[in-house]
């Protein structure tokens, strides 16, 4: 699904490569991007993409609930909802980018490095809430995470030939290039 995603976004990343082969950071193979060298220079992250990576992180798990059904998701998607989480938090309560939330920040200082980061380690640091901020944050945060998730889902639904293509070649040939994608 990620890939598939990564492949269709026209302002979200380039794939270098993808490997279904486990490797030592990954039980479930790694893949490879090529980062937009103008987005990277500048070190601002836009809304648009924002909003392509975690449509992209979402990608694992709802391919995995379109292919085998809710009991059948595994935890394979664990570490790309994590960081969507991280990513959706950061978008109502650092950057002001929920309408209902408003401009505010509710976090202390962070780097956008830190966000684009994948290490756990790297913590937010939250002001104070009172208990009525954190529910309304925690639903905004939860419908952009089910917004991302919806926009996966029809991506894959309408590129399904795609996708089942995407996964026959991985499983005959354990790896694919940018390249055979674009």
């Amino acid at each position: 699904g990620r890939l598939l995603l990564t492949a269709l976004i026209p302002c979200y990343e380039e794939v270098a490569r993808v490997s279904i082969v486990p490797s030592r950071t990954s039980d479930l193979g790694v893949g490879f991007t090529i980062p937009d060298e103008e987005r990277t220079q500048a070190g601002a992250v836009s809304r648009q993409y924002a909003e392509a990576q975690l449509t992209v992180l979402m990608a694992g798990f709802a391919a995995e609930l379109l292919i085998y059904g809710e009991n059948g998701v595994t935890t394979a998607s664990a570490n790309a909802m994590q960081t969507a989480t991280r990513l959706a938090s950061q978008m109502v309560m650092r950057w002001g980018w929920s309408p209902i939330v408003g401009p505010v920040s509710y976090m202390g200082s962070q780097t956008t490095e830190a966000y684009l980061s994948s290490d756990a380690s790297d913590e937010m640091e939250f002001l104070s809430l009172t208990a009525e901020e954190s529910i309304i944050c925690a639903q905004e945060i939860d419908r952009i995470l089910r917004e991302a998730e919806e926009r996966a889902t029809a991506a894959i639904e309408g590129n399904r030939a795609a996708y089942d293509a995407l996964v026959q070649h991985l499983l005959d040939h354990e790896e694919v290039d940018g390249g055979t994608l674009y």
